[in-house]
């Protein structure tokens, strides 16, 4: 039969030579790497095609309907998690004939075809004076689609916020050949976004841009230990104005990251992982000290204010002052690209990274929970790049020997999973993580798989991914606490409990969920209007505002979503519980901090951290804007 036919039939789906469609069937995931290296035969795409526009894009979505084929969207590859990963019944649809890119600095946006590469559009944004302010590691290698169905993070996120917080609208194609537009606050965009191509083609994203800032004002310090490292990050990430950059590296990882030089990796290793506990052990009691940079965008009095603050919040907390030298050592080196990992690979051995998110309150737990697991067969170090007001990312490096990546994989997932931390914080899931993703959902598996079944009824889009399709799978709903979380800045209580006394019991603790204490209506009401207040500048609107959903389903399932900071663990599904027929009866909600001297002017409390940060403020004003 004719390689470009399908039952007889002439497809245009099937041309493409066959190192073209190698190259398009993975991503960079390193069980693919590690494969390739060894020899072992790879499913390789059955075809691939690049439309250039998104007429185009239509009818390849409806060829491939009619012609029975599975679609495997592809943007620039260079994720991590498997979400690439052709068979020979797929055909590769490579998005990067979509690179269009509009500046509308009029409406304060960028429109950008999805294939458009990260750096490209980030250099458009510069030409007129703004920025997307999304800077990803791979922003030289990714797209802008890709930035979406990923739920990605980038360097700056800490001010700019996760992708979720950046794009205001897209455009995408349904398994059908329908186009869709939707945009913020709408259920269909809150699913694109996370998905994966597993619901819809996204073709084009509309994101937010801000005048550019010359200049920078960096510092760093040097912790005690890591425990006082993160109460200092914890303390910096409230203030304002925002920091751009704020990075807390444990102890091995300051070390490297103190460096100048470098190499050796490769001859050390048979010794270190002749007993990777013993190593893991010795670094903790030799080592200890932790690396803290912070800095700000521009050089203004706004950002000299805020680095007094951190000077002094430091001083109080025992971090010594190294000066500038730190941050400018990150900002030259950020978007280096390590070719550490072939020679790693070559010689027997793995390098990888993976990420998670938990509240501050269960950070170190976390981390020591982690390096734990992995230490049986291999050796881990991190740090922490993404801080939010309630929690933090961390971000772990492991190494170890090549037979034993997957084991060390399932270990560092289970030790996570079990001490309250996210599968991802901003790779995603992909197929590498996906067993435990209905784990992660705490009963709210079936909505996935119902969001599935509405989009994509023939699962045609990338099929394998985030584990679809598939029957839904009852979890364990995740524990709920209740009460004002002063800790991680939350509100956790019944959706019928009056909006005005959440804001009045946050308030005598120095939070505020951003609307007046004579608010009318209970929780539900302002969840269900999704209204705005005079904080959505920083908080975003109501739903927004939601970091966890406890209740039963339509059927009766009990669900609890995990409560972290931000997430990359499949599409946004909470406008699917609230709209649905489903019944909420708790929710947990993002507070924000109040100026101090706002709180002495209206007579108001402050907790212990409050008084600590006033003390070592002095007149500094920590909340210049």
């Amino acid at each position: 039969m004719d390689p470009n036919s399908v039952d007889g039939r002439d497809s245009t789906l099937l041309r493409a030579s066959a190192s073209e469609r190698e190259a398009a069937s993975r991503d960079l995931c390193l069980g693919h790497q590690m494969d390739f290296l060894a020899g072992v035969a790879q499913p390789v795409a059955a075809g691939v095609v690049r439309p250039g526009d998104v007429d185009a894009l239509v009818e390849v979505v409806r060829t491939a309907g009619r012609e029975g084929r599975t679609l495997v969207p592809l943007g620039a590859g260079s994720g991590v998690c498997a979400a690439v990963a052709a068979t020979e019944s797929d055909v590769v649809l490579d998005l990067k004939g979509l690179r269009h890119i509009e500046v509308l600095d009029h409406s304060g946006v960028v429109r950008a075809g999805a294939g458009a590469m990260g750096r490209h559009v980030e250099e458009a944004c510069n030409r007129a004076g703004y920025t997307i302010g999304h800077f990803p590691s791979s922003i030289a290698c990714s797209t802008v689609g890709g930035w979406v169905a990923a739920r990605g993070a980038g360097q700056l996120s800490s001010r700019y916020g996760k992708i979720e917080d950046i794009c205001v609208g897209a455009t995408a194609v349904r398994a059908n050949g329908e186009v869709v537009t939707a945009w913020r606050g709408s259920r269909e965009l809150a699913e694109w976004i996370g998905s994966e191509g597993a619901l819809a083609v996204i073709a084009e994203v509309w994101l937010t841009i801000r005048p550019l800032r010359e200049g920078w004002t960096l510092r760093g310090f040097m912790a005690r230990d890591l425990a006082a490292a993160l109460t200092l990050s914890c303390q910096l990430v409230r203030q304002r104005p925002a920091p751009s950059v704020l990075r807390v590296y444990d102890p091995v990882d300051s070390r490297i990251a103190l460096s100048h030089g470098g190499g050796g990796l490769v001859r050390r290793l048979p010794l270190l992982l002749a007993a990777p506990r013993l190593a893991r052990l010795a670094a903790d009691a030799l080592i200890g000290r932790c690396l803290v940079v912070v800095g700000w965008e521009g050089d203004g009095p706004a950002q000299k204010s805020a680095c007094s603050s951190a000077l002094a919040i430091a001083g109080v907390l025992g971090a010594t002052d190294l000066g500038v030298e730190p941050g400018d050592q990150w900002l030259e080196r950020r978007h280096d690209v390590s070719f550490k990992q072939i020679p790693v690979l070559i010689s027997g051995h793995f390098a990888d990274t993976f990420e998670v998110a938990c509240p501050w309150s269960c950070v170190v737990e976390v981390y020591r929970a982690v390096r734990v697991a992995v230490s049986r067969e291999a050796l881990c170090m991190a740090h922490f790049s993404h801080a939010w007001s309630e929690g933090s990312a961390i971000y772990f490096t492991m190494v170890g020997k090549a037979d034993a990546w997957r084991r060390t994989w399932s270990r560092a997932l289970a030790a996570a999973d079990a001490h309250g931390a996210t599968l991802s914080h901003h790779h995603g899931i992909g197929r590498l993580k996906a067993g435990m993703l209905p784990l992660e959902l705490g009963g709210l598996h079936a909505l996935l798989v119902e969001a599935k079944r509405d989009w994509d009824p023939q699962a045609m889009l990338n099929p394998g991914v985030l584990g679809l399709p598939c029957e839904p799978i009852t979890a364990a709903p995740h524990p709920c606490p209740a009460g004002l979380d002063t800790d991680n800045g939350l509100w956790t209580g019944a959706v019928d409990t009056e909006l005005g006394q959440v804001e009045r019991v946050a308030r005598r603790q120095g939070w505020t969920l951003g609307v007046p204490v004579e608010a009318p209506g209970n929780v539900l009401h302002w969840l269900m209007g999704d209204h705005i207040s005079a904080l959505s500048s920083r908080l975003g609107s109501a739903r927004d505002r939601l970091v966890a959903v406890c209740g039963q389903l339509a059927d009766g399932t009990p669900f609890a979503s995990r409560v972290a900071p931000r997430t990359a663990t499949g599409p946004g599904l909470i406008a699917r519980v609230l709209d649905g027929d489903h019944r909420t009866t708790s929710v947990t909600l993002r507070l924000v901090r109040r100026p101090l001297r706002y709180m002495r002017l209206r007579y108001e409390g402050a907790d212990a951290r409050d008084r600590m940060r006033h003390l070592a403020v002095g007149d500094v004003d920590v909340w210049a804007s």
